[in-house]
């Protein structure tokens, strides 16, 4: 009687291994970026909370903006926000691309594209 054979072979398990180490490493380096575009959105969704329905000037929707960045040390540069009329109010957008070395000349990149509608 043949038996058959069970297992794996040692370069299935090192093929395994290396495709664990790919997506391993995609994570640890886009994990960060990824939470960040978190951030961003959780301060627009404040924003808009705080200053729905209070009649803010725009001067006033850029400051607080400013302030809440400042406190989650977000550095995003001015010409990537946008605050322009819209609707009954404000449209406040926070758009840019956030990319990091991957291996050699591979880069991860993450596009952070978020916007909320504030009514005056």
């Amino acid at each position: 009687m043949h038996q058959k054979q069970r297992g794996m072979t040692a370069i299935g398990a090192l093929l395994i291994a290396v495709l664990v180490g790919v997506v391993g490493l995609a994570a640890i380096k886009a994990g960060p970026m990824y939470a960040q575009g978190l951030r961003v959105q959780t301060v627009l969704t404040d924003l808009k909370k705080e200053m729905d329905g209070t009649n803010p000037s725009p001067s006033r929707v850029r400051l607080a903006l400013e302030r809440r960045l400042d406190i989650e040390s977000l550095r995003i540069p001015r010409d990537n926000i946008s605050l322009r009329k819209g609707g009954p109010g404000y449209i406040l957008q926070i758009s840019y691309e956030n990319k990091t070395r991957y291996v050699a000349d591979l880069w991860l990149m993450v596009v952070i594209d978020k916007q909320v509608e504030i009514v005056r």
